[in-house]
């Protein structure tokens, strides 16, 4: 008699995802995670970050001893943070349009990261201040040596850092005087100088269109 079995629709193929681990005993261990092709809101391929902030308790860890795989189990609790391999963060909805801060943070273990995060909150709300309050217990760090993501209940302090100002243009005076600020006029009145931003200079100053 012939029987067959078939495929559970709870069933989901997973995919490997090299990472790193730092451990809150301070060590670090590096292998791959075990990701699923698509997610229960079905809104994509599961990310690293919605593995890390959905699991509870322990995930399965691959990692390389001797030559030989072996899947261990990690408490996630004790995942200060992840190293990835691959720009995950641009994985996320709205990654193009979140407002971007740079921030230093300290860890538990001491050590200090610095980088890029985004704040997936309307203008307003979109502070750092902000972004610590979130829900989310991994986020993302952007920074020169890769994407980490981050266990935000391992962050002792966090400093946003100056963002550079942009350069303003340099207004130079014509030799009628023109004030610095009379670039701000626009009226076409007669007799009324009107400064052009670019240049600094009065139209009578300026030379005269040529098409």
């Amino acid at each position: 008699m012939l029987s067959f079995q078939t495929a559970s629709p709870f069933r989901m193929d997973k995919r490997r995802v090299e990472a790193a681990l730092t451990l809150t005993t301070g060590q670090s261990v590096r292998g791959s995670l075990f990701l699923a092709d698509s997610t229960i809101v079905g809104d994509g391929p599961e990310r690293v970050d919605d593995l890390l902030n959905q699991t509870r308790g322990f995930f399965p860890f691959e990692r390389m001893e001797d030559g030989q795989r072996r899947v261990v189990l990690y408490s996630v609790d004790h995942v200060t943070l992840a190293r990835l391999f691959h720009d995950g963060a641009r994985e996320v909805p709205g990654y193009e349009v979140a407002r971007v801060r740079a921030v230093s943070l300290v860890l538990t273990g001491g050590e200090r990261v610095s980088g890029r995060i985004r704040v997936y909150q309307p203008d307003g709300r979109n502070r750092v201040s902000d972004w610590s309050q979130e829900p989310a217990v991994f986020r993302y760090l952007e920074t020169e040596q890769g994407t980490l993501l981050i266990n935000i209940n391992h962050v002792v302090e966090i400093i946003e850092l100056e963002r550079p100002r942009a350069s303003r243009p340099q207004l130079t005076n014509c030799s009628n005087r023109c004030a610095p600020w009379a670039h701000r006029i626009s009226t076409s009145a007669s007799g009324r100088r009107r400064l052009f931003e670019r240049t600094g200079t009065c139209s009578p100053c300026r030379p005269p269109f040529r098409p």
